[in-house]
């Protein structure tokens, strides 16, 4: 038995597809046509000269005041990023000139500064999350905190209080509450209360 279909009317038809695209490609025109109308207006700008000592310093200010308009008095004193810029204005240098890939000389000691910087106010935080902010190998932020004066020989493994585990535990909380709230594993809680118990 052959049935015979036909293409008339289904997705498949090759019209309806090219009808399709051609309502699309129409469609896309529009919306680019009225993107356009909301452009703002072509802003001139004159080329910085490299060579000129007035004009890198200019420049070196503009970005400056970039970075303090970004992360200025809104950003909150011991974000990470407030922390980064803030040496880096130090330094006349932006956030953005920390975080990228340049290795010259005067950039590499802001940056190194800079992650010592985060070092200390930030003591909790190892040496993997302090790279992933300054986008780098985690290798390279023990090399700059070494060279800072850091002694870095290992995670440091922070101090549970016990006391507190033991009234969370009698307040009712699960040993898997207690591990997510301390950020530690279940069975360091659960070695704790076994300790008590004994």
């Amino acid at each position: 038995m052959i049935i015979a279909s036909s293409y008339r009317h289904t997705e498949q038809n090759p019209r309806y597809q090219q009808a399709v695209r051609e309502q699309q490609r129409r469609d896309r025109e529009r919306r680019e046509a009225q993107a356009i109308k909301l452009l703002p207006k072509t802003i001139e700008i004159k080329p910085i000269e490299p060579t000129a000592k007035q004009s890198r310093e200019e420049a070196q200010s503009e970005a400056v005041a970039r970075t303090k308009a970004r992360w200025g008095a809104a950003a909150p004193v011991d974000t990470v990023p407030a922390i980064i810029a803030r040496v880096a204005h130090r330094h006349g240098f932006t956030y953005d000139d920390i975080i990228e890939q340049s290795r010259v000389k005067k950039l590499v000691a802001a940056r190194f500064e800079a992650m010592a910087a985060v070092r200390t106010a930030k003591p909790l935080m190892s040496v993997p999350e302090i790279a992933k902010w300054f986008k780098r190998d985690h290798t390279t932020v023990i090399n700059a905190l070494q060279k800072m004066g850091f002694k870095i020989c290992g995670a440091e493994r922070p101090a549970y209080d016990r006391d507190m585990v033991i009234r969370m535990h009698g307040f009712g909380w699960t040993t898997a509450e207690i591990s997510r709230r301390l950020r530690c594993s279940e069975g360091t809680i659960r070695r704790m209360l076994r300790e008590v118990a004994q």
